[in-house]
């Protein structure tokens, strides 16, 4: 605490300042240059020696409080996060162990254990266990879309629109990323959108965003509006958000589970095998 932490440094203050005042004291009282200059440099030694004092007892006290961290952290059992069973592997948990001791409330390690077609099957999940009329786009080209809701009075009429990105931490979503959205609303007469992305938005993405009615929605934003859902409709949506192979990422034109593939360079790459099928002139590689 703050408090503790001055109390800890009040002896070293007090005599750098009793030394300081009396060097200061004799320098005005003293003719000898000679011995100005000793006293001079006398509080200036212990002014700094007090200085590295109180750096070192910082970096003391963040040295304590980041091994707290890292202990707590050990703390937390691991997951096993490819295994479905109801067993313990090693000594890691089980999925529905996690899911149980969790209380069925979406996590970060949940976001990050899943592809990016089961993020867009987790958006749509929410918003349809949400009371809203939600409808994934399916396969192939989605023309900035993934997700539509439509009317209650006309299944027919889109009135919003919704894209997700699955994305690195470090790669933002940008303004020309929203433009593409606000472009597919134009063509389909729609007022309003949403664009979900677990890597946060750029400030210019945000301030478009804003000017042309879509709303913006990160990790923190979902993960709120999921684990504010009833307990019933969570652990109906995880259940079928981490049913079968939830981790392997999907082809986004056919929709079929990607395969490790050895690149020219002999590095492993995801890569989805039926190449000629897509008309690709060359593997993809994710």
């Amino acid at each position: 605490m703050p408090s503790n932490k001055i109390t800890s440094f009040a002896p070293v203050i007090s005599v750098s300042v009793i030394i300081i005042v009396t060097g200061l004291a004799y320098i005005s009282l003293s003719s000898s240059r000679i011995f100005t200059i000793f006293l001079a440099a006398i509080f200036i030694i212990s002014a700094i020696q007090a200085l590295f004092t109180i750096h070192a007892e910082n970096q003391k006290g963040k040295k304590n409080r980041s091994q707290a961290v890292s202990d707590d952290n050990q703390n937390e059992p691991e997951v096993n996060w490819q295994e479905n069973n109801e067993q313990n592997v090693g000594s890691s948990i089980s999925l529905a162990e996690y899911l149980t001791i969790n209380n069925f409330q979406l996590t970060q390690k949940i976001i990050d254990a899943i592809e990016w077609k089961r993020y867009e099957l987790l958006c749509h999940l929410v918003l349809k266990a949400s009371g809203y009329r939600s409808q994934l786009t399916g396969n192939g080209a989605d023309e900035g879309v993934d997700i539509r809701i439509f009317d209650d009075g006309d299944r027919t009429k889109a009135i919003y629109l919704v894209q997700c990105k699955k994305w690195h931490k470090n790669r933002k979503v940008k303004r020309e990323h929203i433009q593409q959205l606000r472009g597919q609303m134009a063509t389909e007469n729609v007022d309003k959108g949403g664009y979900c992305a677990t890597s946060g938005f750029t400030k210019p993405a945000r301030e478009y965003a804003m000017a042309n009615n879509i709303e913006l929605f990160d990790q923190h934003t979902l993960t709120k509006s999921f684990n504010e859902l009833k307990m019933y409709d969570r652990q109906l949506i995880l259940r079928e958000l981490l049913d079968g192979d939830y981790w392997t990422p999907s082809c986004p034109s056919c929709g079929e589970k990607f395969a490790k593939i050895r690149q020219k360079n002999g590095k492993m790459k995801w890569g989805c095998k039926k190449v000629k099928a897509h008309g690709w002139t060359q593997m993809h590689y994710y």
